[in-house]
């Protein structure tokens, strides 16, 4: 779409020039909207009703060229009931809405119509006139208001300036900061918070008969989509460090996630502590993620105290006869959820750091947990691994007492 500069920023005459001849019935029909573009931004059948009622309510002028033949609209009266009522003409001909459709509002949405419906059809608007052509539908309106609305409409659209910062089938995403999420490069929804980047999803979603998002949850599946399955790194670590003075910090992950999952995405998932992701659905996420074959914490360097804890730790499990040393390879790292305090997993045993700050002896108690897992293979939470620290438990009686049960 492309829209024209503003020859004339005095006039109040705003035009719109589409492609093709708009077939009559589009504006005399209720609920048909029949537009050669697939996946419209239009689907109701109503945005051009409302515009001509809304714009000759408020004492403008509208008139609309088909090709070369043009149509004036205008109002007229009637009595029903004892009741004035206005309504719509088309010339002589009387259509059947009145000048109560779209009672509520104002002028700034009854541009929005006509714009959305000039981006539907690939024409073009500007300020001034359009002299009507054949093969084309050109549409003039004349009211300040209208005017006012056509240079502030970068509130209401994505401005055409912007250029493309990461993209997938699902987002267009933009540098700059705002808590305005756009469809097909209408505003829809406004977030009580700010979102990091500019996002125009290009995905289906469901609007109401208003043009605003009728489920945000929607909002939130497609932003998702689109930075699970981006390759964009710097994009993806930023969203998910992201504070919770941002949208991104709170959005919940949706249940079912793309069949692609980027390797850049995992990869940045992987490469964060716990301490750096901020959206608690993020991390519940991560944790999942570590039972995948994509999981490879980062180690850390213990302290001077934290190496004699592991060291009296070690030394005491096997004086105890309970492991036995340097089987299974042990990695402490604090890429672990902070109330996970270890994890068996690929013949090796993990530690967090945070069953070091829980003492010694929950720091053994730990190792054992998950050399159990590694030397039974029973999972937590199951009678059998309950049976072996039970047995462990009685067998520890009999060698304190020198003797069998």
């Amino acid at each position: 779409m492309y829209t024209a500069s503003a020859s004339s920023a005095t006039t109040p005459t705003i035009s719109f020039q589409n492609p093709g001849l708009i077939p009559l019935e589009c504006i005399t029909t209720f609920g048909l909207s029949a537009k050669d573009t697939a996946n419209p931004i239009g689907q109701f059948g109503t945005g051009l009703k409302y515009a001509i009622s809304i714009i000759l309510r408020n004492g403008g002028s509208f008139t609309l060229y088909r090709g070369l033949t043009p149509h004036k609209f205008s109002l007229g009266q009637k009595q029903i009931r004892n009741q004035d009522i206005t309504f719509i003409k088309m010339d002589s001909i009387e259509l059947p809405f009145t000048t109560n459709l779209g009672k509520q509002w104002g002028m700034p949405l009854a541009f929005r119509e006509l714009y959305s419906n000039n981006l539907d059809e690939g024409g073009f608007t500007q300020a001034g006139t359009i002299p009507p052509s054949p093969e084309t539908t050109t549409i003039s309106v004349t009211h300040q208001d209208f005017l006012t609305a056509f240079q502030e409409r970068d509130t209401m659209f994505l401005p055409p300036c912007h250029l493309v910062y990461d993209q997938t089938s699902a987002v267009q995403c933009y540098l700059g900061e705002t808590p305005t999420t756009f469809y097909k490069s209408i505003a829809i929804h406004t977030a009580a918070l700010p979102y990091l980047y500019t996002y125009n999803i290009t995905s289906p979603i469901t609007l109401t008969e208003d043009r605003t998002v009728r489920y945000s949850s929607e909002i939130t599946d497609a932003i998702w989509a689109h930075c699970i399955t981006s390759t964009n790194a710097t994009y993806i670590h930023k969203v998910l460090t992201a504070s919770d003075s941002y949208q991104e910090g709170h959005m919940y992950i949706p249940s079912s996630l793309p069949n692609h999952v980027s390797t850049t995405f995992l990869q940045t998932l992987h490469s964060l502590s716990y301490k750096q992701i901020h959206n608690y659905y993020l991390r519940q996420l991560k944790e999942a993620l570590l039972k995948g074959t994509q999981f490879s914490p980062v180690p850390i360097t213990l302290s001077p105290v934290e190496t004699i804890q592991l060291q009296r730790a070690l030394t005491f499990l096997t004086q105890c006869n309970l492991i036995t040393p340097d089987k299974y390879p042990h990695v402490c790292t604090s890429d672990l959820p902070c109330h996970t305090l270890g994890l068996a997993k690929d013949g090796q045993i993990y530690l967090n750091k945070t069953a070091f700050r829980q003492g010694t002896k929950m720091l053994a108690g730990t190792y054992l947990e998950e050399y159990l897992h590694l030397e039974t293979g029973y999972a937590d939470l199951t009678r059998e691994l309950q049976n072996i620290l039970i047995d462990t438990i009685i067998t520890l009686g009999e060698q304190l007492q020198g003797e069998p049960l």
